[in-house]
């Protein structure tokens, strides 16, 4: 005969003595798992250990084989998953406005079963959404934002963080400067520059080929040309990014 209960939830090796589960004379022990690969059984006279090998469920037969005939007994085997754990770590992140850059966060994590959250410190700077285990990362403004990454599964959770940096976007030229034909010596031309440029400026600025062919200032956003002779010339829009050239007058 058998008696008492013998369903195991597992994290470690565990031993269990079969004969505090059978009653009466016992000649031999005996034990298989279904399916294989989820706990490792090991016999040793009555003694049966159940090592985890892989997270899932597994039922365990055990027989008792005495004199007159055999007793069997059935129970289940849970073995949880690992706790997650953190690997490495996130490096700082330096993106433009509007940029959009994906990270694998399964590169970051070690576990079985594991699920991604993900959440920002400002999400006005650096939105961030999951999927899988993708996590994307999207430039929103200028400024600084602290991105963590939570992987969870049913044992328990870990989580990385890494600094997101956004820099402005780099200005562009905007549609075409037209050609325009001023008079030596005569009245200056004024070109109000921003419909010009797109992005964010720290300044303007320009220039003139041949050097000495006229005089121009480029204040705020006021670009003024004063003739004194044929020539070409270009303005420019400035920000911490790399500079955008766009032809001008001549």
């Amino acid at each position: 005969g058998c008696g008492g209960a013998l369903a195991q939830a597992l994290q470690g090796a565990q031993a269990v003595d079969l004969s505090d589960h059978f009653s009466g004379a016992v000649l031999q022990y005996g034990a298989r798992a279904v399916p294989s690969g989820v706990v490792h059984l090991w016999m040793s006279g009555s003694l049966l250990t159940l090592t985890p090998l892989a997270a899932g469920v597994a039922t365990v037969m055990v027989t008792a084989l005495g004199a007159g005939g055999s007793a069997g007994h059935t129970f289940a085997v849970t073995v949880q998953a690992r706790v997650p754990r953190a690997l490495g770590a996130m490096p700082v992140t330096r993106l433009t406005e509007g940029e959009v850059l994906p990270l694998d966060a399964a590169a970051y994590f070690e576990g079985a079963g594991l699920t991604y959250t993900s959440r920002s410190s400002n999400a006005g700077v650096a939105a961030v959404e999951v999927h899988g285990a993708s996590v994307l990362v999207r430039a929103v403004a200028v400024g600084g934002a602290t991105v963590t990454v939570v992987a969870a599964n049913g044992s328990g959770s870990a989580e990385q963080d890494f600094v997101v940096v956004v820099s402005p976007r780099a200005p562009r030229a905007a549609g075409s400067m037209a050609d325009q034909t001023l008079i030596a010596g005569g009245a200056a031309l004024e070109t109000d520059l921003p419909g010009y440029f797109s992005g964010a400026f720290t300044r303007y600025g320009a220039t003139a080929t041949p050097g000495g062919s006229m005089t121009r200032v480029a204040t705020a956003a006021i670009n003024t040309v004063n003739p004194v002779t044929c020539s070409s010339s270009a303005v420019m829009a400035h920000s911490p990014g790399p500079i955008r050239r766009q032809p001008a007058d001549r």
